[in-house]
This record gives C-alpha cells, structure tokens and sequence, in this order.
C-alpha cells in the first residue's frame, strides 16, 4: 500500500507544470557546464542566484498583475526611480540606511498607486496606463540625477547587492522571505484566492462578491513595492545607481511568469514557477556571456524567448480549450442519447 501511494505521489509530482519547468532548467545547467566547466565555479552560480534573485522579485510582483488578467510594463522604470531615490538620500542628503531604503520603498508604492488609479478609476486599459507611466517615470528619474550615476553609497548599503550570510547572496534571502510571503497570500488567504477567481472572469468574480476595483488596485500597489525592491537591490549591487537602472526588466519579468506557467489570459500561475522561469532568463543570459555572445544578438534571442513564450502559453490555452469543449460535446452527446 505505501508502495503504490508512494508510486503515485512521484506520478503526481512528474506530472506538475512546476516539476517540468524545473527540469528544462536542470538540464540547461547540466548543459551549460559541460559545455563550459567555469558554470559551475561557485562565484559564477552566487551570480547567476543573485541575477535571479532581484529578477524573480521583480517577477513576482508582475505575477499577481498577470493573474488577474492585467499588465505592467512600469516595473523597470519603478526598479530605477527607486534606487535613484534611494541613493541620492544615502550620498547626497546624508540619511541614514533604513530611512533612505524606506523612502525609496514609498516612491515604488506611490507609482504603484498612480497605475492603479489610472487603471481603475479613469479605467485606462493596464497596457496604455503603465506605458505612460514608464515615460514619466523615466524621466523624472534622469532629472533627479540629471543624467549621472549616484556614487558613494556606503558599504552597509552595498552589503545588500554583494554581501553573503550562510554562503548565500543576501538578495536570496530576501527572495527566500519574499516568495514564502507571496506564496502564503496566494495558497492560503481569501484575497489571494480571489485574484485567480477575478483572473478567471471579472464579472463572475464581481457577481460573487468579489470587490474587483479594489483588488485590481492594490495589486499594482504591491507591483509597485516589488519593483522598488528589485531597484534596490539592483543599486546595491552595481555600487551606483542611474536613471536607466531597471530599464529592460519588465521583459524579462514577463517572460519569467510565462516561462514559469503563468497564462497572459489571467487565473493561472504560481510563484515557484515564476521563480525558476526567472533563473531560466537569468541563466540563458549568463551562457551568452559565457559563450561571448555578442550584446547585440542577446536582446534579439531574449526577444525570440519572450515571443515563443506567449506562443507556447497561447497554443497551450487553445489546447485546453479544445479538450474541454471536446468533453463537454461528448458528455451532452450521452446525455441526449
């Protein structure tokens, strides 16, 4: 008897969307260190963690975005306004380490509260609205440093971006925090289970009692606050912190969600997957460099992932579909018969 539940419990396992994506990344590693055997020298893979630690943040945020069906394409914008708040507080102003990563914190959740307005009161669809924002943000953050990098920041700040505990990246631990708090929200409260439910289909959520505007709303909110988190992090560990910083990210955080299992139509996803489609992205970015692929192709074959990403998700939401209207015929079909 326990052999069999054993024996089901692994076909359970195999059989996960989760399990799958895993594996690709598995053997992408395997692979690459083959290919490469400095891959898995241990100062190359606490770079890789680092890498996908700051991106799966980011992702995460946008995870709960895709999940009730929305976008948000400020994350990057968010990530550089941040880290420009927050490091001009450490350099120029002189403030103390906590309250300059407060204050760089708020400037991520007040953008996040403008997308959400936007969104919701002026019911601005989330593609144009966060667009918009990405402009704006953009150039508020260049104004504030007038095009330069933010230098001098303090090593108590950079510890966070470069710094180790117990051999790991301190950016992983706060993964770690971030993705046990997500996953908590999203498995095991109300809220968390009304966003698939208004991912699945607003009105139905809305005919069944679920506050859909403000849910909508605070989920750009903690968009916001994630991406500002990313900048930070981000900031600590480049040593400096400039405008552009982030610029780019909100595609790899899309396709870190799709990767991992999330469906651009709403309702599905979860954050272990989202985690290792983030250390999917961030890997194949460390084997083209690894392999000296030139920076010009990168963007151009992360751009192909992305698409084939959607794709996938696409033609696998058609699938489903058809399985589903195939039954549905088959089982009214014996009904009628």
């Amino acid at each position: 008897m326990q052999r069999v539940q054993k024996d089901s419990f692994i076909r359970r396992f195999l059989k996960k969307k989760t399990t799958t994506i895993f594996l690709v990344l598995a053997g992408m590693c395997l692979v690459l260190g083959i290919a490469n055997k400095s891959f898995f020298n241990y100062e190359n893979l606490a770079s890789v963690a680092r890498a996908t630690a700051y991106t799966a943040i980011l992702s995460i945020g946008e995870l709960l975005v895709i999940l009730i069906c929305g976008i948000d394409l400020s994350v990057g914008s968010i990530c550089g306004l941040s880290a420009v708040v927050t490091a001009m507080m450490l350099a120029q102003f002189g403030w103390a380490l906590f309250p300059a990563i407060l204050l760089g914190l708020i400037a991520g959740l007040v953008v996040g509260v403008i997308n959400g307005a936007l969104i919701v009161t002026m019911k601005l669809p989330p593609f144009i609205a966060t667009m918009g924002t990405t402009q704006i943000i953009n150039s508020v953050a260049l104004l504030l440093t007038n095009g330069k990098p933010v230098l001098g920041l303090g090593d108590k700040f950079l510890f966070i971006g470069q710094g180790k505990v117990l051999y790991l990246p301190v950016a992983v631990w706060i993964l770690i925090a971030v993705a046990v708090i997500a996953s908590l929200f999203l498995n095991k409260t109300v809220t968390g289970r009304k966003l698939y439910a208004l991912g699945g289909g607003e009105e139905a959520a809305r005919f069944s009692g679920v506050r859909t505007n403000l849910l909508k709303f605070v989920t750009y909110v903690i968009s916001g606050f994630t991406a500002a988190m990313c900048g930070i992090i981000l900031c600590a560990r480049m040593g400096s912190a400039q405008g552009s910083t982030g610029a780019g990210y909100q595609m790899d955080a899309i396709a870190s969600c799709v990767i991992g299992g999330a469906s651009m139509a709403g309702g599905e996803g979860n954050v272990s997957g989202t985690i290792i489609g983030a250390g999917i992205m961030c890997v194949i970015r460390n084997a083209l460099v690894m392999l000296s692929v030139s920076t010009y192709l990168q963007s151009m074959i992360i751009g192909f992932i992305i698409i084939a990403a959607v794709m996938i998700d696409q033609f696998r939401r058609a699938s489903a579909n058809r399985i589903q209207k195939a039954v549905i015929a088959e089982a009214t079909a014996e009904r009628n018969a």
